[in-house]
């Protein structure tokens, strides 16, 4: 693959390649990621564009399945436990204990 400041590119006219690098210098290379934010802001060239896929390359990714960030890798672990802080916190109501449980069933009350 031929660098995006080339002055030639085979098969391209020149004027057209110059017009798409005025436009496309700064994305043209986007990130191949369906759902990352950055399919539609590139990156200048193109390891940057693969320094930053590899954020998708980690494992760890948030597990509700209604989440719309579900296929989104987060970085670190604080990332994603400050994701599940501020998207999916939920009241949790503590679990009964067992005697409680049998004891409402049977009427008694404590």
């Amino acid at each position: 693959m031929q660098p995006l400041d080339s002055t030639h590119l085979d098969g391209f006219d020149k004027n057209r390649l110059i017009s798409f690098q005025k436009t496309y210098r700064n994305s043209a290379y986007v990130c191949r990621y369906r759902l990352c934010p950055r399919t539609c802001d590139g990156f200048p060239s193109s390891s940057e564009r693969d320094e930053h896929e590899a954020v998708h390359t980690h494992h760890l990714r948030c597990r509700y399945p209604l989440c719309p960030n579900v296929m989104a890798a987060f970085p670190s672990q604080f990332a994603l436990q400050k994701h599940k802080q501020t998207y999916h916190r939920t009241i949790e109501k503590p679990v009964p204990k067992l005697q409680d449980v049998i004891d409402k069933c049977r009427g008694v009350r404590g």
